[in-house]
């Protein structure tokens, strides 16, 4: 049998485009650990501190950071090296007090956006998946891996029931309580996590749904009156009126 290598690292020619590091500095880097985001669309948590960052030149200062629980990701400390970090994620570094969220970007594809220490008490959701459960409960399945269940009273008439996917929450960090629901829907606002349009944000004109081969595209309007389209698995909504999140400026909203 062939041998497979190392699920540990890689070749940094081989990582993925999103990941801000020199391809040809060195031959390897380390691989995500299998978690909450996928491979192509997560940042190790080594990268985040010493390439992103600039907290740690190597491996083994990176180390004594995380060791130290210095590093709360969503609420939780992370000591891991190759811990996945994802979209919308918040990443608090603990003595220095400074908060990040990760967000989509048009060319590095994610970036870490420094927030207030108000803001990262809440993280945003968006729901990819339900089913239901034992004595007619609802679980909710988030795009970060998460879940959720949903206590009803009444399994034949549960009110409790009004997410739908593609909607997104409001998630309290680290108790994970949903104390907002935003609505996917015309009108709303929304960014856009994917695609050459990535990163961009604006409120949703028409959602146009196709069957078959033919991917289904939202049309999105910025505060400009400029008009873009984007396929619907790429449009993440953050807000009603106003974005409950702070944005970077190469938003345009």
């Amino acid at each position: 049998m062939a041998r497979m290598g190392s699920k540990k690292h890689m070749k940094r020619l081989a990582s993925p485009r999103l990941w801000q590091i020199h391809r040809k500095e060195t031959k390897w880097t380390p691989r995500t650990r299998p978690g909450p985001h996928p491979l192509k669309r997560s940042i190790p948590l080594q990268i985040i501190m010493r390439d992103m960052l600039g907290y740690a030149t190597n491996i083994k200062e990176t180390k004594k950071i995380l060791t130290e629980g210095n590093v709360i990701i969503d609420g939780v400390v992370r000591r891991d090296l190759r811990f996945p970090v994802g979209l919308m994620d918040v990443i608090e570094i603990k003595k220095i007090n400074e908060f990040y969220r990760v967000l989509p970007h048009p060319r590095k594809e994610l970036i870490l956006h420094e927030i207030s220490e108000e803001e990262a008490a809440f993280k945003l959701c968006q729901l990819t998946n339900k089913a239901t459960v034992r004595k007619g409960n609802i679980q909710l399945t988030f795009h970060d891996g998460r879940n959720i269940l949903v206590k009803v009273q009444d399994p034949t008439n549960p009110v409790e029931d009004t997410l739908k996917t593609r909607d997104a929450i409001q998630l309290t960090l680290p108790n994970q309580e949903i104390i907002n629901h935003i609505k996917f829907e015309e009108d709303k606002l929304a960014i856009i996590r994917g695609g050459k349009n990535a990163g961009l944000v604006g409120r949703v004109k028409e959602i146009e749904k196709r069957i078959g081969y033919h991917a289904s595209v939202v049309t999105l309007e910025n505060t400009q009156g400029e008009s873009f389209k984007t396929a619907l698995e790429y449009v993440f909504p953050i807000g009603e009126d106003e974005p409950i999140i702070s944005l970077p400026e190469y938003s345009l909203f």
